[in-house]
């Protein structure tokens, strides 16, 4: 094990001990554009958001969270940047406990300007009802620098070549500009968890010969009409069939979350 995956465990291990109230921050790099990766983030923030977590999604890809779930984004982070709106504004409320941030702009203005990461994080905890849990979603070389070495990127992945090669070649990147950073996978849309796991292992097998880096496993959804009801709906599928395999199997991520190595933040921005 790296040091700094080490130090990285020990120090989740410590804030599971003692409870401590902060911002977990997760990059989610969606390479494919297949309807079972897409609507992953969707699924698990609501999962993350029925456990009790305070959850923002911060979507800078292509806008595809709000529309999820029924939302439509009229503002974006950008207009929070330059201070045209306020966040109550600009925010989507999705569901008890979850919110979504449309950033299609915003984020790389936010990056240009070189503030720091920090900056962005402890503006969402100095809020009256802070995040405890930011999921960003978008291109890698716009999340990715919002994390250090030794914390967490999650690639989904599914079955079609198209998001294959591309978490590969995502990955690849991330070994190549933002080295040290942790690649997780989760895998969606396959006919069940054997197959899913089958799919990470390949993914790995390639990631560690070529490039020395065995990816973490976040774990499997398969596909099942459920999931295709919830989109035809607009909504999560822990709200349109609880009870289904799927609502089961993003519960169990959400139950893992708090095991990743995910980068955390626990400063409120001041003034």
């Amino acid at each position: 094990m790296r040091p700094d995956s080490l130090a990285s465990d020990q120090a989740q291990g410590l804030r599971r001990a003692f409870q401590r109230s902060g911002l977990s921050v997760l990059p989610v790099c969606v390479p494919g554009r297949d309807a079972a990766s897409e609507g992953w983030i969707a699924h698990a923030a609501s999962a993350l958001a029925e456990r009790g977590r305070r959850v923002l999604v911060l979507d800078a890809g292509p806008g595809l969270v709000a529309p999820a779930f029924g939302l439509k984004a009229r503002l974006e982070l950008r207009h929070l940047l330059t201070g045209e709106s306020e966040f109550e504004d600009v925010v989507l409320a999705a569901g008890p406990n979850l919110s979504v941030l449309p950033a299609p702009r915003g984020l790389a203005m936010f990056l240009e300007s070189g503030e720091a990461p920090g900056t962005l994080f402890g503006a969402f905890l100095a809020l009256p009802a802070p995040m405890s849990v930011l999921l960003v979603t978008g291109p890698l070389d716009q999340v990715a620098p919002l994390v250090e070495a030794g914390e967490e990127i999650l690639f989904v992945a599914s079955p079609g070549r198209d998001s294959i090669t591309g978490v590969y070649a995502a990955i690849k990147q991330l070994e190549r500009d933002f080295p040290g950073r942790i690649a997780r996978i989760a895998v969606a849309g396959v006919a069940d968890e054997a197959a899913g796991e089958a799919l990470a292992a390949r993914i790995a097998s390639a990631t560690e010969r070529f490039l020395g880096h065995l990816p973490e496993f976040a774990g499997t959804v398969p596909d099942h009409p459920a999931l295709h009801e919830s989109a035809r709906l607009a909504g999560s599928v822990l709200t349109h069939a609880p009870d289904s395999p799927p609502a089961d199997a993003f519960r169990r991520i959400a139950d893992a979350f708090d095991g990743w190595r995910t980068a955390f933040h626990d400063t409120p921005l001041e003034g």
